[in-house]
């Protein structure tokens, strides 16, 4: 009885496994019928190392921003713009699964570069066919981010500004006050003859600029 759950359970095995391999097959079949030599030859450069950056577009492209700065907003937009000059749309995308796309995504992210290039070329190009599909969906989500980020962030630092300019002024308005203040009890000062009035006031702002 042991025995037959067991082949039972490994026979179901082999048929989910075999399922799996021909769905494979037919994504496979179904994105690399819509290549031409050109666009083989695009996709096989995204492999090569790039002299600028000193690694690949393939793994530039797939970096996600460590931070919400400006430079990786730009870094970002030129990622975007990167994938939208490949002609997505004309790939035959809409006939898979979305869920088989994100599947070749995430293994093109995680192979190695190596890996990549040992496939076979039927299995590497609907690889990365759908890796820059996927790329797409997600930088323009990341760059949504960035921005929302950037705005937060602008907006607390113009807060910030706006309290410490606040506490300047008070400050300056405070200083204004005690000079005008001094200057006034000098003039209505009956002790203070005429003539000792300017002298006076200057010296009261001599204070001032000395204690600033």
């Amino acid at each position: 009885m042991l025995l037959q759950q067991a082949s039972e359970r490994l026979y179901q095995q082999r048929l989910v496994v075999s399922a799996r391999q021909q769905a494979d097959e037919r994504t496979y079949l179904l994105l690399a019928a819509t290549l031409d030599a050109d666009t083989r030859q695009q996709l096989d450069a995204l492999l090569q190392p790039d002299a600028t950056r000193g690694y690949t577009p393939l793994s530039w492209l797939g970096r996600p921003s460590r931070d919400h700065n400006a430079d990786n907003l730009l870094d970002a937009l030129a990622k975007l713009q990167t994938v939208r000059a490949w002609a997505i749309d004309d790939w035959n995308l809409a006939a898979v699964p979305p869920a088989r796309i994100q599947h070749l995504a995430q293994i093109a992210r995680r192979s190695s570069n190596q890996a990549l290039q040992r496939k076979v070329p039927q299995r590497r190009y609907p690889t990365l066919m759908a890796f820059l599909a996927d790329a797409r969906e997600r930088l323009t989500d990341e760059i949504l981010d960035l921005y929302d980020h950037r705005i937060a962030q602008t907006f607390r630092d113009a807060k910030n500004d706006l309290r410490d300019h606040q506490l300047q002024l008070t400050d300056s308005l405070q200083k204004q006050d005690w000079v005008l203040g001094q200057i006034a009890s000098v003039v209505l000062d009956d002790a203070v003859a005429a003539h000792q009035v300017r002298p006076r006031i200057l010296e009261v702002i001599s204070i001032l600029l000395a204690n600033s």
